[in-house]
């Protein structure tokens, strides 16, 4: 059973990670993607704070890091400004989406839950009109406790058939 749940992870991050069956407008083309991502987590905190990102940022350009991989949860002007700096050091940048907050999974009430689908879809909204290249979603799963049930793996595509839309 782990295999399936390992499986269904991988391809949910494979889904995001690749943008399958991505259409994009005429004229609003994202940049090239590179061949090969090599790249640096940050976190929202260290998104906010300049005297640690800046520098971050330029050590990671200094050893060829082309990718940035950051929490969204929202951009204040602080936030605004590293990620403005990521993109003018040639960074490919992708907002990290936590789906479902709840540490060791989801339950059927908030994975289910159409308010929860429609602020994680409103946010990656916010991140691709930002200039974010790509959305990753993180935390899309269930807890691994308890018993096999379909429904979870219907959820899930379910959720993520609409993000892709």
């Amino acid at each position: 059973m782990q295999k399936f749940w390992a499986g269904l992870l991988l391809f949910s991050l494979g889904l995001a990670f690749f943008n399958a069956d991505k259409t994009v407008p005429a004229g609003n083309l994202p940049p090239p993607r590179p061949d090969k991502l090599y790249g640096i987590y940050v976190s929202v905190w260290t998104m906010n704070y300049p005297a640690r990102c800046l520098p971050l940022l330029e050590q990671a350009r200094a050893v060829s890091l082309n990718t940035l991989v950051c929490d969204f949860q929202e951009a204040n002007a602080v936030y605004l400004k590293n990620f403005q700096r990521a993109g003018e050091l040639g960074f490919y940048r992708i907002a990290r989406i936590v789906v479902f907050e709840e540490g060791l999974g989801a339950t059927y009430q908030t994975a289910a839950d159409p308010v929860n689908w429609r602020q994680k879809l409103e946010l990656s909204k916010a991140a691709e009109q930002l200039g974010f290249d790509e959305i990753q979603y993180d935390y899309i799963r269930f807890s691994d406790r308890g018993t096999p049930d379909p429904r979870k793996k219907e959820i899930i595509e379910r959720f993520l058939s609409e993000a892709q839309a």
